[in-house]
């Protein structure tokens, strides 16, 4: 079985990438780091 959230993950940081390339603002850009890595932070489930 697939990890989904590690897949939804994922599919957010492509994205986050993707909105990187099209925006040079720097506040966005920082902004879209700081998301980036929360989404990277290490997450303790009970399963």
């Amino acid at each position: 079985m697939a990890n989904l959230s590690k897949i939804k993950r994922e599919r957010i940081i492509e994205y986050l990438e993707k909105l990187k390339e099209i925006n040079n603002h720097d506040e966005n850009i920082r902004a879209m780091i700081k998301i980036e890595n929360v989404l990277d932070e290490k997450k303790y489930e009970i399963v």
